[in-house]
């Protein structure tokens, strides 16, 4: 688990020799306020919590591989 203190998740592509990465996109800029961690689910999907006082969420994402 990894804990996270900003509003915003960015999606890096790595070179195939794990030495480079490039970014890709930024993905929730603030739009659930802070996100708090990050945690591994079934099926390959990552589940993000947030912490926004009372409306404290989880998402759940779909990683893709290219």
């Amino acid at each position: 688990m990894t804990t996270l203190k900003e509003q915003d998740i960015r999606r890096l592509t790595i070179s195939a020799d794990g030495r480079a990465c490039t970014e890709q996109a930024v993905l929730f800029d603030g739009t659930y306020g802070r996100l708090r961690a990050i945690v591994s689910g079934p099926s390959g999907y990552l589940f993000v919590s947030t912490s926004n006082g009372s409306g404290d969420q989880i998402l759940r994402l779909v990683p893709v591989l290219p």
